[in-house]
């Protein structure tokens, strides 16, 4: 009897390596580590689709942008010829004006 009451108490402390409050402690420990890790994979969900979004803005203004230069580019031809057109008509119109000022100064006379 003392011989199986022996046995029972080595085997019961070999069985039971930490309390009741140990475990859970750790426990407790565990769950808040596997929720904070829930929450962590959330916001990383939320932000991947931030960053979609904003990818997507980017990608759109990237195509904008490349537009708006090709228009300037054109808009910069175009005033160039307008430049040129006033050029060469420029000297026409300053001939007429002399023309003019001759006619009005030969009619004055």
């Amino acid at each position: 009897m003392r011989r199986a009451l022996a046995f029972a108490a080595v085997f019961t402390s070999l069985t039971a390596c930490v309390t009741q409050g140990t475990f859970d402690k750790k426990a407790a420990e565990a769950s808040k580590f596997r929720q904070d890790w829930e929450d962590e994979v959330a916001k990383r969900a939320v932000l991947e689709e931030k960053i979609k979004a904003i990818q997507g803005q980017l990608d759109s203004l990237t195509g904008e942008a490349a537009n708006l230069k090709e228009n300037l580019t054109t808009k910069e031809t175009e005033l160039r010829a307008a430049r040129d057109r006033l050029g060469e008509l420029q000297a026409p119109f300053d001939e007429l004006s002399k023309s003019k000022k001759k006619l009005e100064a030969a009619k004055a006379e």
